[in-house]
């Protein structure tokens, strides 16, 4: 049975991988993952889970002229009813 993972240190995991973490928070994260097998096994599969993600699921593309109407239209003053 594997221990429970607390969910700070998940949301430190997430927080890491994206880039999220000031490097003190980091040093700290590497320190606990690299005295903990089971938290570098959680990293591992949070590592492995983006990947798998990013190699697997494609993202469609927008024309341009869908992005030039979105942006025409957040220039436009919102619609009020006097």
């Amino acid at each position: 049975m594997q221990p429970e993972i607390r969910h700070d240190f998940k949301h430190r995991v997430d927080l890491y991988l994206d880039n999220e973490l000031q490097m003190d928070e980091q040093e700290v994260l590497m320190n606990e993952v690299k005295n903990n097998p089971h938290f570098q096994a959680v990293l591992d599969q949070e590592r492995n889970f983006r990947t798998f993600l990013r190699s697997n699921v494609s993202r469609k593309s927008v024309s341009p002229a869908l992005i030039e109407n979105i942006k025409e239209r957040l220039r436009q003053p919102p619609f009020s009813i006097s």
